[in-house]
């Protein structure tokens, strides 16, 4: 059986399709083939080693590192034991945006996929959704992990990404115990921007698609619809989907706060320079 040396477990929005489309360049790592998330060691969602490996390329045994980038698992306790098991290779790795700005990016990208429909302005929506602010708070989500892991959970700065890529990608590799291909492969990555439906209509029809494909676990048919340029162009256009931001109200604005000074000394890491005013 292969072993598992890598896992990025989210969150969304802060710049795992960008590094999941590096990684999948580089023929010494394998990774899961026709899906990105296979949703594996979520609560419930565990099947045979023989079926996870299933997803993988037959010759990912002899391949030098094995891994998987699934944004769902960081907001799963669950997922925490399931992970250890896997045994003491493994690494895990995650990507932290500024919380206000990850939650932004996450309303536009949920309206746009059709999980979010009704809602009467910003506030509204942070009411309505809740959760919105939960996956965003990263002391609360990432404290059990840093207790099961420790060092072996690896922490980059989606700011340090987006200002010099070939900086975090390295990162990685050197987490990881490989040379960073030379040159790295930034001109052909893939970044998941939220952008405006055509048809709100068409995007619900997309979502139920969606969901029924991963109930049954077709989740290579539903990878290449999700690659699918055509049907990418037919449901989308091509302007980013804009939200109208009002002012954020004061007791998330307090919640994020607190989450951040707490990640800070949870992490021995300064990130101060997100907090907003209250």
């Amino acid at each position: 059986m292969p072993v598992l040396d890598f896992v990025f477990i989210g969150p969304g929005r802060s710049g795992t399709t960008y590094m999941h489309s590096v990684i999948r360049q580089d023929a010494r790592i394998a990774l899961p083939q026709g899906i990105k998330e296979t949703n594996h060691f979520l609560t419930g969602g565990k099947e045979s080693e023989d079926r996870f490996w299933h997803y993988f390329p037959a010759d990912c045994a002899t391949r030098a590192r094995r891994g998987e980038v699934a944004n769902m698992y960081v907001y799963d306790p669950g997922a925490i034991p399931n992970l250890a098991s896997m045994g003491a290779q493994l690494t895990l790795h995650t990507i932290l945006r500024n919380p206000f700005d990850r939650l932004v990016s996450s309303l536009r990208f949920r309206l746009a996929a059709g999980e979010i429909t009704h809602f009467a302005g910003f506030e509204d929506a942070l009411n309505r959704y809740p959760d919105l602010v939960e996956q965003s708070a990263y002391a609360t989500l990432l404290g059990p992990y840093m207790a099961q892991f420790g060092e072996r959970l690896k922490v980059y700065a989606f700011d340090d990404l987006m200002s010099s890529p070939d900086s975090v990608v390295r990162q990685f590799y050197a987490n990881i115990g490989l040379d960073a291909p030379h040159p790295i492969p930034l001109e052909r990555v893939d970044r998941n921007i939220a952008r405006t439906p055509r048809s709100r209509l068409l995007v619900r029809l997309g979502r139920l698609v969606s969901d029924s494909l991963r109930a049954v676990g077709m989740l290579r048919l539903l990878g290449r619809i999700k690659d699918s340029r055509l049907v990418s162009r037919l449901v989308y256009c091509e302007d980013p989907l804009r939200v109208e931001v009002s002012d954020w109200p004061a007791g998330v604005v307090a919640r994020l706060n607190d989450e951040i000074d707490q990640l800070s000394r949870l992490l021995g890491r300064d990130f101060s320079h997100w907090k907003r005013p209250g």
